[in-house]
């Protein structure tokens, strides 16, 4: 598959995303209907829910990152670019 042809599968206008997106949606409502119903809130609490998990997770997901950076550093002497030994 040449470059051209990967660039036009993945095109934004293209069927395959386009088709590839819908799901997505459909699936993304459904888990936000089953959820409500499992909690007995609105959809509107539920996708709300969603969203703060999601972005709680991604703040984790980077502060954990920021931390081992960190700790790698300091293991290292804490100056860039110089290698030990």
């Amino acid at each position: 598959m040449g470059l051209q042809q990967v660039m036009n599968t993945l095109n934004k206008d293209s069927a395959f995303r386009l088709v590839t997106v819908v799901k997505m949606k459909k699936l993304l409502t459904a888990a936000n209907t089953k959820l409500a119903v499992s909690l007995g809130i609105s959809n509107a609490a539920a996708t709300a829910l969603i969203t703060t998990l999601t972005l709680g997770l991604s703040a984790a997901g980077g502060l954990s990152s920021f931390g081992i950076n960190t700790a790698m550093r300091r293991e290292s002497g804490g100056k860039k670019g110089e290698k030990n030994g």
